[in-house]
């Protein structure tokens, strides 16, 4: 796919279209594709018996036909964690590079100055959030498996709400930054006062994601829950997508 893999979200008709291409393109569904073309070519170019062309005639989409009925899992597993590790690679790269500027604001700001503690917490939160979503996933892993829709669903919304989390995170470090290197203290608590709401912010954030983090574990197999655990299951990953949206629009 030329899409680069770490920007798709999972859907059953992301799946679906992904496994019809890649059952299309299958050794076994040319080759019959192929020899499909052959027989049902020579069957009416050379006036052989007309049941070689209507058989040459089948022939042709039984490759892709048997591939996508009983491959399906199989393409799809596959497919999804192709862009599950190119999703962790792209996270993990982001959070590496937010991890070392925190840090290095922490670092450069004096301990016991309201900057320097706020600098602290954003690192705490940081290290909060990183902890929790690593919890997750390996909850994620033990109760479902990644051929589900539910699990991509749920991976998804997660994935995308850790993402804003750091990237909030990342800008309360910005206003941070700003407010240690102002020399109006005017405009410097301004920017302090920026900071704390944001640390607020984020600390609720954190407080949703807990709560959907308890919601999956207690999930036992999608087939012995009713269907009102999991509307308040896909309830709890609905608030964590709007509270994504608020953090983006801060």
């Amino acid at each position: 796919m030329s899409q680069d893999l770490s920007e798709i979200r999972l859907s059953r008709d992301v799946i679906r279209n992904e496994v019809l291409r890649q059952a299309s393109r299958s050794p076994a569904s040319l080759g019959a594709a192929g020899l499909g073309l052959l027989l049902t070519a020579g069957g009416l170019a050379l006036g052989l018996n007309p049941v070689v062309a209507v058989a040459g005639l089948l022939l042709m989409p039984a490759g892709f036909l048997f591939n996508y009925r009983f491959r399906y899992a199989e393409y799809s597993r596959t497919f999804v964690n192709a862009v599950d590790d190119a999703i962790e690679r792209s996270r993990r790269r982001r959070e590496g590079e937010i991890r070392a500027d925190l840090y290095d604001l922490a670092s450069g700001l004096p301990a016991k100055d309201a900057s320097g503690d706020l600098a602290a917490e954003a690192l705490s939160q940081f290290g909060r959030i990183h902890d929790k979503f690593e919890l997750f996933l390996d909850v994620l892993d033990r109760k479902l498996q990644k051929s589900e829709l539910a699990y991509a669903r749920f991976h998804g919304t997660a994935n995308d709400f850790f993402m804003k989390v750091m990237e909030h995170l990342s800008r309360t470090g910005e206003a941070l930054a700003l407010a240690s290197q102002s020399e109006s203290d005017d405009v410097r608590d301004t920017h302090i006062t920026s900071v704390r709401e944001m640390l607020d912010q984020n600390q609720a954030a954190l407080e949703a994601f807990d709560r959907a983090s308890a919601s999956i574990a207690e999930l036992r197999d999608m087939d012995a829950i009713q269907s009102e655990d999991v509307e308040f299951i896909r309830s709890q990953l609905d608030e964590l997508a709007r509270q994504a949206r608020r953090l983006s629009q801060v």
